[in-house]
């Protein structure tokens, strides 16, 4: 727990199955958690202090902030990179960029963006049964507002994003 400017983070560690780690921030006023809260991710990880005013925003305005970083992003992204003019095939899987869980979650027949819904999923679950919130709305910045809207969609959250999903269309049209 860290207490600045008046507002406390505190940092969780999800754990689901024993193997998925989620790092999770509970970003609240001083006087406590309130039952309402955003789920905000995106596609770099959770929140840090370039949206530590927007994040200021919301709480000043009556409500927490769960950010969080989905499989394979933030905290949880692979620290290794193939090195320049390594052949990608015969790479080390553990020294390499073809270890990300992205290619892994295709390589398993399941699109990567259902795994993040998945992990919005935990940290709804957990927003309710754990800190005893409502059900929180989904947000996302950019990009990241299109998985949002997707997430929202299937859990029957709440969507704070706009951003429409025509990147499919758009990417299937462009070959």
């Amino acid at each position: 727990t860290t207490d600045h400017e008046g507002v406390v983070i505190d940092r969780y560690r999800l754990l689901h199955h024993e193997r998925l780690a989620i790092p999770l921030l509970h970003v609240r006023k001083r006087s406590g958690a309130s039952p309402r809260a955003v789920i905000e991710f995106g596609l770099e990880g959770k929140a840090g202090p370039a949206q530590w005013r927007s994040l200021l925003e919301h709480v000043n305005a009556g409500g927490d902030v769960l950010s969080f970083d989905p499989r394979g992003l933030g905290e949880t992204r692979m620290h290794y990179r193939t090195a320049a003019g390594e052949d990608p095939v015969a790479a080390n899987a553990l020294s390499s960029a073809l270890a990300n869980l992205v290619y892994n979650a295709q390589l398993l027949g399941r699109p990567y963006p259902l795994e993040m819904v998945e992990d919005v999923e935990i940290v709804a679950r957990s927003a309710r049964e754990r800190l005893g919130m409502l059900p929180p709305p989904v947000a996302g910045p950019g990009e990241a507002g299109a998985v949002a809207a997707l997430a929202a969609d299937v859990l029957g959250l709440e969507a704070l994003t706009s951003k429409e999903l025509d990147w499919w269309s758009k990417a299937v049209d462009d070959g």
